[in-house]
């Protein structure tokens, strides 16, 4: 089908695979930062997972992973209420594929997404990087993800350079990525006045 073909060359735009030495493969990706990661998103979503589906694609054999959504609030940008999202991989029958640096999106869960949409299909923006779990604490409600697999920062000068994450101490709230995405959040075309110039 045409839409998992388009599907993956969205991953390959923000993924690149790279083979190893045992011809298993692994996922690299550039490190995005919040401001980056919404940039490239349609939007950014509280959500929780529903039921998922696992169907092959005729053309190319490989399988596909499609979750449900259902949206809590929208952060930054319009998704609709209910909507499913795309990923290359699953498990049909004894049948596993797993694409290395993706993430994991568990029935029941409440979770914060970064999602991009491309002809009328939903997808992550960045693999791994586009899903925080949602952890109610004393605190305020923290996010949270995992960060471990082939992520890689921009370098101005030479190669890119292993991710590593610097952020002990200062854990992502929720309260602290509305207020980055309400700096990058689109501003709205000014009311009409009336026909007045």
């Amino acid at each position: 089908m045409i839409r998992f073909v388009r599907g993956a060359a969205l991953l390959a735009a923000l993924a690149l695979t790279v083979p190893m030495a045992d011809s298993a493969h692994a996922t690299t990706a550039v490190y995005l930062s919040e401001v980056e990661h919404a940039l490239e998103s349609d939007a950014v979503i509280l959500a929780t997972v529903g039921e998922q589906r696992v169907d092959r694609d005729p053309a190319t054999g490989r399988l596909f992973t499609h979750t449900a959504v259902h949206l809590q609030k929208s952060l930054y940008g319009d998704a609709p209420v209910d909507f499913e999202v795309h990923q290359m991989g699953g498990r049909l029958g004894d049948e596993i594929l797993r694409l290395p640096g993706d993430a994991t999106l568990i029935p029941g869960e409440a979770v914060c997404l970064f999602v991009r949409q491309v002809d009328g299909f939903w997808y992550l923006t960045a693999l791994q990087q586009s899903k925080y779990s949602v952890i109610p604490s004393l605190d305020g409600t923290l996010l949270e993800r995992d960060l471990d697999e082939g992520l890689f920062h921009r370098s101005k000068v030479g190669p890119m350079r292993p991710f590593v994450d610097d952020s002990e101490g200062s854990p992502m709230t929720l309260a602290r990525l509305a207020i980055i995405l309400e700096e990058v959040a689109p501003v709205p075309a000014p009311a009409a006045n009336g026909g007045e110039q």
